[in-house]
């Protein structure tokens, strides 16, 4: 339920100040992404942002007993040095991050970057007794 564009769809930086009601996105009034790859949501899949094109970077996946978020630019966590418009202390980056770690906790936690893209999963493993 979750793709990523093939090509960014802006040059520079880019705000985002629209989101769903979720764990993820508790508290944020607006995050900054640079080097975004847009993505598309579909069910059971939610979108956590409210806007459209360039504003969709922000995704949970919707299948019970697993927890994964989204999201289509890394560059958000970096240092202030590492050449990123909108780093960690941009906005509300930070509070994603620890919004993301809250609801995707460890020690199961996963979290893949590749080509700028992050993924945060959690697989909910159903013990007997």
């Amino acid at each position: 339920g979750i793709t990523y564009a093939d090509a960014r769809t802006s040059i520079t930086c880019h705000t985002i100040t629209g989101f769903v009601t979720h764990p993820v996105t508790a508290g944020l009034s607006s995050i900054g992404v640079d080097f975004q790859l847009p993505i598309t949501t579909l069910a059971p899949s939610l979108d956590l942002t409210t806007g459209s094109g360039e504003d969709n970077v922000l995704s949970a996946l919707g299948i019970p007993g697993t927890r994964a978020v989204f999201l289509s630019d890394t560059s958000q966590w970096s240092d202030e040095e590492a050449g990123s418009d909108r780093p960690i202390t941009f906005g509300d980056n930070q509070l994603l991050l620890d919004n993301i770690v809250g609801y995707v906790p460890e020690p199961s936690a996963i979290l893949l970057f590749a080509s700028g893209l992050a993924v945060v999963a959690r697989r909910r493993v159903e013990r007997g007794n």
